[in-house]
């Protein structure tokens, strides 16, 4: 393992540990590779000594897949209360949860839409909190981003689910409230949220054994990223399942 690998680990669990950001502007970190941001990932696993839980999933820069696990301490059952700390920025989206019923190991032959979605235990509503602690993504290099698990900070769970064959995922609508009032809607930005999810299990390069049976997958939000600017409560509901609540309070 290199220095600069080990340094970015632990300066990060430092900032979580904190609930504090650290910006590009204030403080000065090491370049890094995406390989490089990967072992990051790794090394914050194995010092914490956390299960991954899960994993989130993106179309990064140049349209290459991109992931990040989701540790056990970051995940959330909803209903869900959490302080919303002095000077802390979140941003919330609304989100499948899919549960893995099977390993998806790399393979010389593609998958198939049709394959990925066969091997979906459940879907769930979720949200996700974002919360960069090594610099917004666009003020700071992409791979301290994804070393710094994409920005993710807390996933919430709805406490049922359904099967993802059923739910029409492709035209799946969602519209995230607060304290009642609509703020947010829309579907999918990919067009299918399974993709981002086909498109990581066919090109996996983490180093934390890759997507396992049992795990949750989130793959984007379908209402945007939404400020989380004070108290309130939000609610999450995407069409065809049980909705996913959270309120913050001073």
């Amino acid at each position: 393992m290199s220095l600069v690998v080990g340094d970015t680990a632990k300066r990060l669990i430092a900032l979580r540990r904190a609930e504090t950001p650290g910006t590009a502007s204030s403080e000065r970190w090491d370049d890094l590779s995406d390989d490089e941001a990967y072992a990051v990932q790794a090394e914050v696993q194995r010092i914490t000594q956390e299960a991954v839980y899960g994993w989130k999933v993106a179309i990064g820069p140049n349209g290459r897949a991109v992931a990040a696990p989701l540790l056990a301490s970051t995940i959330l059952a909803a209903p869900a209360r959490l302080t919303l700390g002095h000077g802390v920025t979140l941003k919330l989206e609304t989100e499948f949860a899919f549960r893995l019923a099977g390993d998806l190991p790399p393979r010389e032959r593609a998958y198939t839409r049709v394959e990925i979605l066969a091997a979906l235990a459940e879907a769930r509503a979720a949200f996700e909190l974002v919360r960069p602690r090594a610099g917004e993504p666009g003020d700071t290099p992409f791979a301290r981003f994804l070393a710094d698990n994409l920005g993710n900070a807390h996933t919430v769970i709805a406490a049922r689910g359904g099967r993802p064959a059923e739910l029409g995922l492709e035209t799946a609508w969602a519209e995230l409230s607060l304290d009642g009032t609509p703020i947010a809607s829309g579907i999918h930005p990919a067009g299918d949220p399974l993709l981002p999810l086909l498109n990581y299990a066919n090109a996996p390069v983490d180093h934390l054994g890759g997507l396992r049976r049992g795990q949750l997958v989130i793959t984007g939000s379908l209402a945007g990223a939404v400020a989380v600017a004070g108290p309130g409560k939000y609610v999450g509901a995407i069409q065809g399942l049980e909705p996913v609540a959270i309120e913050f309070v001073d």
